[in-house]
C-alpha cells in the first residue's frame, strides 16, 4: 500500500505540472501605443494613424465590436480574429473638416480578453482652422452707460487663398459693427460697439461672421457686458437658515461702486435694523468693500432690514432685505 501511496506522487510530482504547463493561456491584447497625438493639421485635412494589435495569449483573440466616438472618425481593421503570437491591424481616421483648436476622438475595442475585455484607442490633433477668429467671446466686463467702449475682433485667413467677408449679422442689433479690411484677402479688424445701454444687468450680442469660404461660411462670436448701478450690493437679500439646535453663522457683503465715481464710494455705515450686530467693514481691493459679520437666525428676523449708507450721491441710504428659511 506505501509503495502504490509512493509511485502516485511520484506521478503526480512528475506529471502534473506539465498538465498544467499544458492548459493554454487566454487571449492577450497588447496595443505598443494606444494614445496617438497626430500633432497640428489645416481644418478640412483627414488624418490617419495604424494601430497595430497583437495576442500574446495562447487562445484565439476576437475582436467583437469596434465603436467610434463620433462619425467623424472612422476604423478599419484588418481580421477581427487574432490567432495566438498574431496581429491585425486597425487604421483609424480623424477628419478635421469644419474644426478648430483640440480635438480627441476615440475607437473602443470589446474583445474575450478576460483581463481587459475593453480597450480604448484614442487619436488626438489640434485643428488650424482656415478662417482665425479671435477672440471668439468679446467681454466688456462693467461698462458705463454714458460712455460705452469699442472693441476689436481680428479676423485673418490661415490659408494663401483670398478670403471675403460677405457680411456680419446681429441677433438683436445691441451694437454697432464696422468692419475695416486690413490686408486684402487676408486679414480684417471688426470693431464692436455696444448701443442697448438702457437700464442694469448682464447683456449678450450674437454676432455672425459670413465668410465665402466653403468649410466656415458662417462664425459665431459673442459680446457680453454688464451695466450696473452706481453702487451695487451682494447679495440682494440675505438668506439665513434656522437650525436646531439653532447655530450661530458668519455671513458677508460686498458693496461695490463703480470705478470712475469721484469721489471714490465710501461705506459711512452698516447696521442690522433693531438689533446689535458688530458689522466688520473691510476694503476688498477691486471687489470694493466687504462687511462680515455673525449672527443666530431665529424666526423674527424673518422681513427685517439691514442698512447701509455711502457717500455717493442717490445711494447714501440702501436697503438689504432678510429672510429667514425653514429647513
Amino acid at each position: 500500500m506505501a509503495s502504490r501511496l509512493l509511485i502516485l506522487a511520484l506521478f503526480w510530482r512528475v506529471f502534473a505540472p506539465a498538465q498544467a504547463h499544458a492548459r493554454p493561456q487566454p487571449p492577450k491584447l497588447v496595443v505598443e501605443q494606444a494614445e496617438i497625438d497626430l500633432g497640428e493639421a489645416r481644418s478640412g485635412t483627414v488624418l490617419s494613424h495604424t494601430f497595430r494589435l497583437e495576442n500574446h495569449g495562447e487562445r484565439l483573440l476576437q475582436i467583437r465590436n469596434i465603436r467610434t466616438s463620433c462619425g467623424c472618425t472612422a476604423s478599419e481593421i484588418s481580421t477581427r480574429e487574432i490567432p495566438a503570437g498574431g496581429h491585425a491591424t486597425l487604421t483609424a481616421t480623424l477628419d478635421l473638416t469644419g474644426r478648430a483648436g483640440p480635438q480627441a476622438e476615440q475607437i473602443r475595442l470589446q474583445t474575450n480578453d478576460p483581463e481587459t475585455p475593453n480597450r480604448v484607442l484614442s487619436l488626438k490633433a489640434l485643428a488650424i482652422p482656415r478662417v482665425n477668429v479671435t477672440p471668439r467671446t468679446l467681454n466688456f466686463q462693467q461698462i458705463s452707460a454714458d460712455a460705452p467702449p469699442s472693441g476689436r475682433i481680428l479676423i485673418e485667413a490661415t490659408t494663401d487663398a483670398p478670403l471675403q467677408i460677405t457680411d456680419i449679422r446681429t441677433a438683436h442689433a445691441r451694437v454697432e459693427t464696422a468692419l475695416t479690411e486690413v490686408e486684402p484677402g487676408q486679414t480684417y479688424h471688426l470693431d464692436i460697439r455696444p448701443v442697448e445701454t438702457g437700464g442694469t444687468g448682464h447683456f449678450t450680442e450674437r454676432i455672425e461672421i459670413l465668410t465665402d469660404d466653403p468649410e466656415q461660411p458662417s462664425i459665431p462670436a459673442l459680446v457680453m457686458w454688464q451695466i450696473a448701478e452706481a453702487v451695487s450690493v451682494a447679495p440682494r437679500q440675505l438668506n439665513l437658515m434656522l437650525s436646531d439646535p439653532p447655530q450661530p453663522v458668519t455671513r458677508f457683503l460686498m458693496i461695490r461702486g463703480q470705478t470712475d465715481l469721484d469721489p471714490p464710494m465710501e461705506v459711512t455705515s452698516v447696521t442690522w435694523e433693531g438689533r446689535e450686530v458688530e458689522m466688520k467693514i473691510g476694503a476688498a481691493g477691486s471687489f470694493g468693500t466687504r462687511v462680515e459679520f455673525s449672527i443666530t437666525p431665529e424666526p423674527g428676523m424673518n422681513g427685517e432690514q439691514i442698512r447701509i449708507r455711502t457717500n455717493v450721491p442717490g445711494f447714501e441710504n440702501l436697503s438689504l432685505p432678510v429672510r429667514v428659511l425653514t429647513p
